[in-house]
C-alpha cells in the first residue's frame, strides 16, 4: 500500500490486487466501503483505456492517495459492530420528478428541484430527498440511530452499500442495447430448408423479436435477454445468421490443447472473463515484444499502433496462435515458416475462409517474426498458400448491388418542415442526412462536438479531437464538413443542424457531444445508438434491413455518387481511401434492379 502511495505510477494488476485485499477487511472495518470507491473508478478506467491489459501502467491520482492514506492510518483501529440495536427515529422520503418531502413525527416538509436537478434520473432523486431531509432536520437527529424508509429499492441498497460505483443495472440495460446476442435464421435460407425437408413443429430457442411460424415458444426470451453476458450460443456457420450490426468477436479459446490442433472458440459467462482474456492475450504481445529485445517503453508504444478495432480482430487469432505453439511446444517467437503454415492449414481445415485466414496473417505479421529473412506475412510460400487458399475459398463480397439512396431521400422529405418535428424525428433526420452527405461511418457521427464546431453561412465545421478509423499517417482527417443545400431545403442537413441545436440547446446541460439522446436524461449517445436510428430510418423508408445493415448507407452514398459522374478523386477523399481498390472491390454496386438514378445524391 504504502508503494502506490509513493509512486506515480503503477501497473493495473498491482492496484486491483491491493482493492481485493481492501475488499476482503470489509467484514471486520465498518466503514471500509466509503474509502475505495475512487480507486475501483481509477481502475475501471485504466482498463478501459488500455483494453484491459492489466500490465499497462496507470497513474496514481491524489484521490486514491487519500484513500490509501486513510486505510494506512486507521486499518489498525477498525471495529465492525454486529448490532447498532434499535433505531430512536424513523424519518419517511419520497421523491418525484417535481421535487422531495419527508415527515418526521410531526415535522412534516419538502421542497422543489432546480432545473438542473429535474433533469437527473430517479434514483438520484431519491438519494438527494435524503440528502436534504437530514440536512433539513440535522439539529433533531445528531448523535442519534435513525431509521430512513423509502420506496426505492435502488437507493436503499446504495445506502446500505455505503455508495456505488455503477448506476441501476436495469436501468442500464433498459437503454443500451445488446443486438449481438439477438441471432435471426436469414428468412430466405430457412425458407429453402423448410422446403427441402419440412416446416418445424417447434422453435425452443426463438424469442418474440425472431421467431420464424406461430409454434415458437417464448418461455426463455425472458431468460435469455435477463443473461445478456451469458449461455449465447456460439454461431456454427454465421453464413446462414443475420444480425443488425457489425460483430465484433469476443470469443475465447478453451486453454486444453491437443498436439497439432486448436479449439473452438466458447464464450465464458460474463464481461470480466472476455477482459481477463483480453489482458492475457495482449499481455502476451507486450512480452514477446520485450523478449525481442525491446525496452518496457518501446513495447508500450507497439501496443498502441494498433487501434482498437484491430486488436479485436487480431486477438482471437493471437490466441489460437499461443494456443498452437504450447500444444506443439514450440516458442512463439523462435518459428520456423512450416510452423506458420501448418498454423494456418488447421485454421483452413476447421472452416475458415480466405479473409478470416488472411487476418490470422496479419495478426502474426504485427509480431515483428521474420522467417528466413522476410517478415512472416510476407514469406514466399505463405504467400503462395496464401493464394492457394484463396482459389479454394475465395472471398465473397456481402452485397451484390445496394439499394437506392432516393428511397430515403423521399422519406426525409416527407419529414418537413423541421420546427413542426418531434425531438425523435428531428434527430432521425439529421443522423441519416449526415451519414448520406459524407458517407460517414456510425463512429464519424457520434464523434462529432459542438465543442469544436464552427459555423459560417452557408457550412458547419467540425473538427476531431480523436483519432477515426481511416485515420493513418500523412493524411488529415480531422476537419468534418456539413454544407447547406440550396436546391432543396427539405434535404439541407445545414438547416436540420441548426434546428437541431436550436432544440437542444436548454437540454443538453453540459454535454458537448453533439448527438444526445432524445428522452430523458438527455445524455450522449454512444455510436451503437447512431447505428440504430440510422437501421430506423432505412426501415422507415423502405430499405431491407434483413439485407443491408447500417454500414451500407456508405457505400450507397458513394455508388450514386460514382454513377453521377462525382470524381473518383473526390470520393476517395470523402470516404477517406488512398487508391481506389477498396472502393471497386467492397463499395461500388450496382442499385437494386428496378430503381432509376434521375437525381444526384440530393438532386
Amino acid at each position: 500500500m504504502q508503494e502506490i502511495i509513493q509512486c506515480k505510477e503503477v501497473t493495473i494488476r498491482y492496484v486491483a490486487k491491493v482493492i481485493g485485499i481492501l475488499v476482503s477487511t470489509f467484514s471486520a472495518v465498518e466503514y471500509g466501503k466509503l474509502h475505495y470507491r475512487n480507486l475501483e473508478n481509477a481502475k475501471t478506467r485504466a482498463l478501459k483505456k488500455n483494453k484491459a491489459d492489466f500490465d499497462a501502467e496507470m497513474v496514481v491520482t491524489t484521490s486514491m492517495r487519500v484513500e490509501l492514506r486513510w486505510w494506512y492510518v486507521n486499518i489498525r483501529n477498525q471495529v465492525r459492530h454486529i448490532s447498532h440495536g434499535n433505531p430512536e427515529l424513523t424519518i419517511q422520503t419520497d421523491a418525484s420528478l417535481q421535487g422531495w418531502g419527508f415527515v418526521l413525527n410531526a415535522c412534516k416538509s419538502g421542497g422543489r428541484w432546480t432545473k438542473n436537478e429535474s433533469q437527473k434520473h430517479i434514483n438520484v432523486l431519491e438519494l438527494l430527498a435524503i440528502y436534504y431531509t437530514i440536512k433539513a432536520v440535522a439539529d433533531k437527529i445528531l448523535g442519534k440511530h435513525i431509521k430512513i424508509l423509502l420506496d426505492s429499492s435502488t437507493a436503499v441498497c446504495y445506502i446500505n452499500n455505503m455508495g456505488g460505483s455503477t448506476e441501476n443495472e436495469a436501468d442500464v440495460f433498459s437503454r443500451r442495447f445488446n443486438d449481438q446476442l439477438e441471432w435471426e435464421l436469414n428468412t430466405d435460407v430457412f425458407r429453402n430448408i423448410c422446403e427441402k425437408t419440412r416446416v418445424p413443429n417447434i422453435d425452443l430457442f426463438a424469442s418474440r423479436l425472431n421467431a420464424k411460424f406461430a409454434g415458437t415458444l417464448y418461455s426463455e426470451d425472458n431468460y435469455r435477454h435477463g443473461k445478456l453476458h451469458s449461455n449465447c450460443s456460439t454461431v456454427a456457420n454465421p453464413a446462414v445468421v443475420h444480425t443488425t450490426d457489425e460483430i465484433v468477436s469476443t470469443e475465447t479459446v478453451d486453454s486444453t490443447v491437443t498436439k497439432g490442433s486448436i479449439g473452438t472458440p466458447a464464450r465464458k459467462q460474463g464481461s470480466s472473463s472476455v477482459e481477463e482474456n483480453d489482458s492475457n492475450c495482449m499481455s502476451c504481445v507486450r512480452k514477446i515484444f520485450r523478449q525481442r529485445g525491446f525496452s518496457k517503453e518501446a513495447a508500450r508504444i507497439f501496443m498502441c499502433s494498433w487501434k482498437s478495432g484491430t486488436k479485436r480482430q487480431y486477438q482471437m487469432y493471437i490466441s489460437r496462435w499461443l494456443q498452437y505453439c504450447r500444444g506443439e511446444k514450440i516458442s512463439e517467437i523462435s518459428i520456423t515458416v512450416v510452423n506458420v503454415i501448418e498454423f494456418l492449414t488447421i485454421l483452413f481445415t476447421n472452416g475458415l475462409g480466405y479473409s478470416a485466414i488472411n487476418t490470422a496473417r496479419g495478426a502474426l505479421s504485427a509480431f515483428g517474426l521474420v522467417v528466413d529473412g522476410y517478415h512472416v506475412g510476407s514469406h514466399p510460400d505463405v504467400t503462395r498458400f496464401m493464394k492457394g487458399i484463396f482459389n479454394l475459398r475465395p472471398t465473397k463480397p456481402k452485397y451484390v448491388n445496394t439499394w437506392d439512396v432516393n428511397l430515403v431521400l423521399n422519406y426525409l422529405r416527407k419529414l418537413s418542415p423541421v420546427k413542426h418535428l418531434s425531438l425523435k424525428e428531428l434527430t432521425l433526420k439529421l443522423v441519416m442526412l449526415i451519414a448520406i452527405t459524407n458517407a460517414a461511418r456510425a463512429q464519424t457521427v457520434h464523434l462529432l462536438s459542438i465543442n469544436n464546431m464552427n459555423k459560417s453561412s452557408s457550412q458547419f465545421v467540425f473538427k476531431f479531437d480523436s483519432l477515426l478509423k481511416q485515420s493513418r499517417p500523412g493524411a488529415d482527417f480531422s476537419v468534418f464538413v456539413l454544407k447547406a443545400y440550396p436546391p432543396d431545403r427539405r434535404l439541407c442537413v445545414y438547416t436540420v443542424l441548426k434546428e437541431y441545436l436550436k432544440r437542444t440547446k436548454v437540454i443538453r446541460d453540459q454535454h458537448k457531444k453533439l448527438l444526445i439522446s432524445y428522452i430523458k436524461p438527455y445524455a450522449p449517445v454512444t455510436r451503437d445508438t447512431v447505428s440504430r436510428w440510422i437501421k430506423t430510418v432505412m426501415f422507415r423508408s423502405g430499405v431491407n434491413t434483413d439485407v443491408f445493415t447500417p454500414h451500407s448507407v456508405r457505400g450507397a452514398s458513394l455508388s450514386k455518387a460514382k454513377f453521377n459522374a462525382v470524381p473518383v478523386q473526390a470520393i476517395l477523399h470523402k470516404a477517406g481511401w488512398s487508391n481506389c481498390k477498396t472502393f471497386s472491390e467492397f463499395y461500388d454496386r450496382e442499385v437494386a434492379p428496378g430503381i432509376s438514378f434521375e437525381e444526384g445524391v440530393l438532386k
